[in-house]
């Protein structure tokens, strides 16, 4: 079993499992994973080619309908729900899923003429994957790392520097790679170029600034929404260009994400919150 809800921008639903005498699904079509754009190169040299990128295509999505008695007055009500250019949210429910994806409608096809209309709906989805409704919030863990650059000028060596940093191992158990919120916040004292990276990708974030005490940094690294803000009590002020140059965004992959965060000093006073929507290939 399966239940579908359409949702407009202005917030109105129509959830087909409560309309069930005005419309029935026939079928729907574009639910399973999105195709993938290959570009490669012919070799000259050899056989076969090489890949140059790959990417995951817009995702398109359409609904077949059935449309009871009274027919005009029931298609009529389907146009407040998918109108042409309208950008819609579709929710999407069953057995193992619980999610929604964005999208922009593309056609609504019906013959007037035909004594049974079984409108065809088309949704073109930017972005391809579905996402989880409930959004993960996870923190670190309270174990610490130490480590040490040592320095052999005797047998015994030195400790050239120390820092002290959080270990965190961050689950993702969706199917594709996405965005993260990582909230940052100086709690107790002053915290010197905070720094957040994911060891499983080797990608790095760091923030060149000193936060007060109370101050928080939030990283919003997901498509389309990517920034960088400071706030200090209920002021906000974009902080993008802090963001060190040649560090990354951080994102999650699909299995174990090892992340570690650290400071140039405070790094005892930080303390750091990731908040992720699971990404899945179909439903």
């Amino acid at each position: 079993m399966f239940n579908l809800i359409v949702e407009t921008q202005n917030g109105e639903r129509l959830d087909f499992s409560q309309v069930r005498d005005k419309y029935d699904i026939l079928s729907i079509d574009g639910l399973t994973s999105p195709d993938t754009n290959i570009n490669t190169s012919n070799l000259y040299y050899a056989d076969g080619c090489v890949i140059n990128s790959m990417k995951a295509e817009k995702r398109n999505i359409v609904i077949n309908l059935n449309i009871k008695p009274p027919i005009e007055m029931n298609r009529l009500n389907l146009y407040k729900f998918f109108a042409c250019k309208a950008k819609i949210t579709l929710y999407w429910t069953n057995d193992s899923r619980d999610v929604y994806i964005k999208g922009i409608v593309e056609k609504f096809e019906a013959n007037l003429f035909d004594k049974v209309q079984q409108p065809q709906i088309s949704i073109i989805c930017p972005q391809p994957y579905f996402i989880a409704t409930t959004e993960d919030v996870i923190g670190f863990t309270d174990s610490e790392s130490l480590f040490e650059f040592p320095f052999s000028i005797s047998d015994m060596g030195i400790t050239m520097g120390e820092g002290k940093g959080r270990i965190s191992q961050l689950v993702d158990v969706g199917e594709a790679t996405t965005g993260i919120i990582i909230k940052i916040s100086a709690v107790g004292g002053a915290v010197t170029n905070p720094t957040i990276k994911n060891r499983t990708t080797g990608d790095t974030c760091t923030i060149s600034y000193t936060m007060s005490d109370r101050q928080q940094i939030v990283v919003n690294s997901n498509v389309g929404e990517k920034s960088i803000n400071l706030y200090t009590g209920s002021s906000k002020k974009n902080f993008l260009s802090k963001r060190k140059y040649g560090t990354q965004w951080i994102t999650c992959v699909p299995g174990y994400n090892d992340f570690y965060y650290t400071a140039d000093s405070g790094s005892d006073y930080m303390q750091v919150e990731f908040i992720m929507a699971k990404k899945y290939q179909g439903v």
